[in-house]
């Protein structure tokens, strides 16, 4: 029978242990950052996002769907984090799975399934990666 407790390899050897990545509606990786400190921070899903606006057209409208979207929506509207001509083409959907551990007027705004042109998608494609 498996073992459970085993650690197949030492962590401490590897130098990049957490990743995070930004993915297209098709579940395609289009960039990835090292995690160099503990736990996700919104500091890596803004440098993914201003590096993926340098190479859009400034017409372009993205939608964004992360764990805690409304945290970062709230957090670009109250302080400025990134430039305005990129906050006003950014729209922050929480991913389906984590929706429904937020509050209802949260639900309401940022589910997925209650976005006009998302059509089912439920924001997990990242989790399916590696």
């Amino acid at each position: 029978a498996a073992n459970g407790e085993k650690q197949k390899a030492a962590m401490n050897s590897f130098n990049d242990t957490e990743i995070m990545a930004l993915i297209c509606c098709h579940d395609i990786l289009l960039f990835f950052v090292n995690i160099d400190s503990p736990r996700e921070q919104q500091k890596y899903l803004v440098a993914l996002i201003e590096h993926l606006f340098t190479l859009l057209p400034p017409q372009a409208t993205v939608v964004t769907l992360y764990d805690v979207g409304c945290v970062l929506a709230c957090s670009l509207s109250k302080f400025k984090i990134l430039p305005p001509e990129i906050v006003s083409h950014l729209h922050f959907v929480t991913t389906a799975m984590h929706a429904y551990g937020h509050e209802l007027a949260c639900q309401l705004v940022h589910n997925p399934w209650m976005c006009i042109g998302l059509g089912l998608s439920d924001g997990e494609g990242t989790e399916h990666l590696l």
